[in-house]
Parts: structure tokens; sequence; C-alpha cells
């Protein structure tokens, strides 16, 4: 028979998942979400659209056999992932509590840099002298683990000599970063630098 509408809204989330395609949301209403295979929408295209980039994400769902513990843009700019980020998903030893369960996440496509801009929308304590311009949006679904992200910094932000112990993530839910809950190496998350690469480990619920 032929698929309805919404079962082949399902198979398109399950393969943009599994291998971090960015589904179309030219349309408006429901295109470009991302649907679990209960229905559930684990990615709202229409909630801040601008953030629908390089949509990539994390998820497991037994009734489709998906378990996609590792997954990066195509740009290969930012990676999400359990546990340790591995050469293959299959060889990530993470393992998700529960069914259903998803992180996704997607970028203004900003830059990843510091600008005049970014440096004038930071919180006004602790100090910070920049901010990447790009910005994500994450959205969990029936998930309470921790996850880690890699973050690629573009050529304008080398030549810095980055203390990893100055570095932060800024969380906020207005898109006004001046008031942005900060969130440094005390808070429970650990930063590590690696050439060009920017890892944000441990990221949890509470952040």
């Amino acid at each position: 028979r032929d698929l309805t509408m919404l079962e082949m809204n399902k198979i398109h989330s399950y393969l943009a998942i599994k291998y971090g395609i960015t589904l179309d949301n030219i349309g408006g209403g429901a295109q470009g979400d991302y649907l679990a295979t209960d229905g559930t929408v684990i990615w709202d295209a229409s909630v801040y659209p601008n953030y629908h980039n390089d949509v990539i994400g994390i998820g497991r769902d037994d009734n489709q056999g998906l378990l996609q513990k590792q997954s990066h843009s195509f740009d290969d700019i930012t990676r999400i992932y359990l546990n340790t980020l591995q050469p293959s998903n299959v060889s990530n030893t993470g393992t998700f509590n529960s069914d259903t369960s998803y992180v996704v996440m997607g970028s203004d496509g900003g830059l990843m840099c510091s600008s005049i801009a970014t440096l004038a929308e930071v919180p006004p304590t602790p100090f910070l002298n920049s901010r990447l311009g790009r910005e994500w949006k994450v959205t969990k679904s029936n998930f309470n683990q921790n996850f880690s992200c890699d973050f690629t910094i573009s050529p304008c932000a080398t030549g810095n000599d980055f203390d990893t112990t100055c570095l932060a993530l800024l969380v906020d839910d207005d898109g006004d970063f001046t008031n942005a809950t900060v969130y440094n190496s005390l808070s429970g998350i650990t930063f590590s630098v690696s050439g060009s690469v920017i890892t944000v480990s441990n990221i949890s619920s509470h952040h």
C-alpha cells in the first residue's frame, strides 16, 4: 500500500537522524519536523526556524532499530555523541537508558568565530572576551543523560591561546545572550581543545 504522510515523515526522520541529513522545511507547518516512530515530535522546524540548519541528532528507537550514538554535520563542524567519540557508530560503547530517546540540534549558521556583534551580546558577568557567532538550538525528548559536542572553530578564531578554564557554555532561551546562564568547568562540564576543535563534555539536564 501507499504510505501515509505521517508514515513517510517517520521514515524521513529515521533516515535523517541516521545519516545526518537536514529535512527541508521550506513548506512551513509540519514540513521539516522530525518524528519518533510513536509520532512524538522530536524536532519542531517551526519553532525558531532560523536554527533549522545542519540538523543532527542521536537517538534510540527500538521500533525501527535506530541506535544512533554519534552524529556530525556534513561539514563536520558540529558533532554530538554519547560517551566518547569513536571512528564509527557501532564502536561507540555509549548506551541510551530509555527507548524513544533523542537529542536533536541545529544551528543558525553563524560564524565559528567572534565578531563585533557577538562581542556586544555576552553576559556582563563573568568577564568573557569573545563569543562564537554561531548559536545552536537543542531539543531533548525522553532523554535524561549526559552527552558531548565537538565544535570546529574557523580560521578567523585561531591564533588565540585557549585556556580551557576560561571557556564557557552559554545557555539561553530567548535569543538574547546578554542574560544567558554561563556554565564553566566548575559547573560539571569539561572543556578540552585539540587543534581547532573545542569539545564540551558531560552536558547534562542541569545545563
